[in-house]
């Protein structure tokens, strides 16, 4: 996105108070708001999350239950937000607040985000046909693998399943 181009843009608009508005926001109307709405909110928010302090009060906001509430939609294969462009923009948000170190890494796995995104991943064939949707997940995957707890939670959840999974289906894809 063009945000991510101006990372102090992204600081700026961070710094008055966005991120406060937008997880409101998401809090308010995740089950209301249109799919396309609610997909480029996160993608928005997401983005802000690149500038690591904007992404510790993300984390300090209740940013993992807002991120729990977004990855049960796109864990529910009738709604209308489960598609793999929500799941991205989704995943996205938990890789940069993932990106802020250890303890929010730590936090979000305690959480059961990182279980949560590999269940929604199997609700739906759509996710794993979708190269740019399997990438950000396993991208996110080797990211936080680097902790060896979380590496084991994450293999006991299945996760060489859904990498094998998501190769299969994108055989003909680089």
């Amino acid at each position: 996105s063009s945000m991510s181009a101006f990372p102090s843009c992204a600081a700026a608009v961070a710094g008055s108070g966005a991120q406060r508005v937008i997880l409101d926001w998401i809090d308010e109307n995740v089950d209301d708001a249109t799919p396309v709405a609610l997909r480029s909110t996160v993608g928005f928010l997401a983005a802000l999350a690149r500038d690591a302090p904007t992404a510790s009060t993300i984390l300090a906001m209740d940013g993992i239950e807002i991120t729990r509430s977004l990855l049960a939609k796109a864990s529910t294969s009738t709604a209308a937000t489960a598609t793999p462009a929500f799941l991205t923009a989704t995943v996205e948000l938990v890789s940069n607040l993932s990106l802020v170190g250890e303890e929010a890494i730590l936090k979000l796995n305690d959480a059961g985000t990182f279980r949560r995104i590999i269940k929604a991943i199997s609700t739906s064939a759509e996710y794993l046909q979708d190269p740019s949707c399997m990438t950000r997940v396993l991208e996110l995957v080797r990211q936080v693998s680097t902790i060896g707890s979380v590496a084991n939670d994450l293999v006991q959840q299945g996760v060489q399943d859904l990498i094998v999974a998501a190769m299969n289906a994108n055989g003909t894809s680089d």
